[in-house]
């Protein structure tokens, strides 16, 4: 007589814990929205799926594949313990031959576009588990089909619905990790359950997620990758609608000329061809704006009748956002076109641009409160460029006020924008504090320092100039050696960020007394600006006057001299000789002089 034994566990599966949400749901009239306790419900399914994501990444790295995740195999003790049962469709990666082969095994619900095409990996329990967590939000199946070539069909050809969508109280983060855990190809989910796991408990501990949401035109591109078929199928089917449509308005616009007399046919092609003169601007106009969006990176010299602020200067004229009724994507479009004009140093109109977009959003959508304060800190920033020190620190005071009532001071964001208004203040006690901070939330390998996200990116930045503020060059130079790195590789996506980058690390090893690396660095943003924004671009200017400022400071007058005679050319020729920028560089210009004069006569 053979047999095993089972550990008993006292509790019960998850699927019934769907099923009592779902009938304690369907006797209330109204649907339920907050009602105190939705954060517990979030954090209760972040820490159902981090559970079982630890548990099925040490069952991964032991060789074994589950391949049946699903709710009733997910069992809840009293004491809010996961456990993990069922292997009975479990597969030893390492031995194969020990589960059947060529056969599609595990719950059809629950089971991997992927596996129904003969691939399994790891990633297929992730998916499985994603769709659980989906139902414990959601509280009913992702697909909720009945029959089984309908379920098959909406596996493999259907997304599931978004989780704002059905549920409006969902934080953003949770619906952003289960929803790359459930991407119907591999490629885009987690690549292991170490890391969907450690996402969830980012999410659990209020730290910044990993995932990201992919954006309309990257869901647009995975659809018609994973439906070629069908997408080659509708763009022949509109082709042919096009055909059919200009066929039948020509064959009617022939009988039309035949009943009508002269008088009548004249009048009505003049309306005709008014008609097509609108909807042939109309059509110019947006794809002016297309060619904006889509093409911004186009190299300046091959255009020499137009510059590229000049060309997103039209697209915003363009497209008059006043005409767009929905709150948020006006916000959208103030927003994007403020942060080109930034990136482009045209802070003025970035400065107004955001403005318009805190008009836009303010105060009535709280959902976007993230967003806005994100607006409002860049708002900041583009006022400190143009001088306006007091109005970015006060507007900089207020983010970090925000941010402290909605997550605390120990938050890494609250943190972060306090150590942004002490640097600009210069506040060397309130920097110390706060760099003591700062420093255990993002500290990271050197290698690392690059590779991160974009606020502790930003915090390790941020953290580095407080220590060259405070005289500390070394934990300063430790910081800026990894954003250098990361900086070359990243020079094509943004040469502006890249440039500022290196001119920081130049005036970082500058001020530490270390001015063979400041000369190399100052010298390598010269030439990415003039290579990769243009000659006369903001940054390139902003990099030759770093140069000459490092050069003229550390003594070597010939170099200074000659970098400051090719930015007086350039700016006479951008600016114009009376400009204040132009009168400015003159008189650095003319205390290089006298300077050189001094060194002849010491000679």
């Amino acid at each position: 007589l053979f047999y095993y034994v089972m550990q008993y566990i006292a509790g019960c599966p998850l699927s019934r814990v769907i099923a009592e949400r779902r009938e304690s749901d369907s006797r209330e009239e109204v649907p339920r929205r907050d009602d105190g306790t939705g954060d517990a419900r979030w954090r209760f399914i972040a820490r159902v799926g981090a559970q079982v994501g630890w548990a099925l990444s040490h069952a991964h790295q032991h060789g074994v594949l589950h391949r049946d995740i699903k709710p009733s195999n997910l069992l809840l003790d009293e004491s809010g313990v996961v456990w993990v049962a069922d292997f009975g469709l479990a597969k030893c990666e390492q031995h194969p031959e020990l589960t059947e082969t060529q056969e599609v095994l595990g719950t059809l619900r629950y089971l991997p576009p992927e596996v129904l095409e003969g691939q399994a990996d790891e990633r297929g329990d992730i998916y499985s588990l994603g769709l659980t967590l989906y139902e414990l939000a959601l509280g009913r199946p992702a697909y909720g089909e009945v029959e089984r070539y309908r379920l098959l069909r909406s596996i493999m050809s259907f997304e599931v619905e978004r989780l704002e969508t059905a549920l409006p109280d969902v934080p953003r983060d949770l619906a952003t990790i289960i929803h790359k855990s459930i991407e119907r190809d591999p490629a885009d989910r987690y690549t292991s359950a170490r890391e969907f796991a450690e996402d969830l408990q980012r999410f659990l501990d209020d730290q910044p997620i990993r995932a990201r949401r992919a954006s309309s035109a990257e869901r647009l591109r995975r659809w018609i990758r994973n439906n070629r078929v069908l997408a080659t199928s509708l763009a022949a089917t509109l082709l042919t609608l096009l055909v059919a449509l200009s066929v039948s308005i020509g064959a009617s616009l022939y009988f039309y000329r035949l009943e009508q007399d002269k008088a009548a046919l004249a009048a009505k092609l003049q309306l005709s061809l008014e008609e097509e003169a609108r909807q042939r601007q109309q059509a110019e106009t947006i794809t002016e704006y297309l060619e904006t969006i889509f093409k911004p990176d186009e190299p300046i010299a091959e255009r020499p009748d137009i510059t590229l602020q000049e060309a997103l200067m039209r697209a915003t004229e363009a497209l008059d956002p006043a005409t767009v009724e929905d709150s948020r994507t006006r916000y959208k479009l103030f927003n994007v076109y403020g942060r080109a004009f930034y990136s482009l140093g045209n802070y003025e109109s970035a400065i107004k641009l955001y403005e318009q977009a805190i008009v836009a959003i303010e105060p009535a959508d709280e959902s976007m409160t993230s967003d806005l304060l994100a607006t409002k800190m860049a708002l900041a920033e583009a006022l400190t460029r143009v001088g306006k020190h007091e109005q970015g620190i006060t507007l900089g005071q207020e983010v970090a006020d925000a941010l402290a009532a909605r997550h605390g001071e120990e938050y890494l964001e609250t943190i972060n924008q306090r150590l942004w208004v002490a640097l600009q203040q210069d506040d060397s006690q309130h920097l110390a504090n706060l760099a003591s901070r700062v420093h255990p939330l993002v500290a990271v390998a050197k290698e690392d320092v690059g590779d991160v996200g974009e606020s502790r990116r930003w915090a390790i930045e941020q953290l580095g100039m407080a220590y060259l503020k405070l005289g500390e060059y070394e934990k300063a130079e430790f910081l800026y050696e990894g954003f250098i790195e990361r900086a070359r590789h990243e020079v094509d996506g943004n040469p502006q960020e890249t440039v500022l980058t290196f001119l920081k690390a130049a005036w970082m090893f500058r001020v530490g007394g270390r001015n063979e690396r400041a000369y190399r660095y100052g010298r390598e943003a010269v030439e990415i600006g003039q290579q990769r924004l243009g000659e006369s671009h903001n940054a390139t200017l902003w990099a030759m006057d770093m140069l000459w400022r490092i050069y003229q400071e550390t003594g070597e007058l010939d170099r200074a001299r000659q970098v400051a005679d090719e930015l007086m050319r350039r700016c006479r020729t951008k600016f114009g000789s009376e400009h204040d920028e132009v009168a400015r560089l003159e008189a650095r210009y003319g205390q290089l002089t006298e300077r050189l004069a001094e060194a002849v006569v010491g000679e």
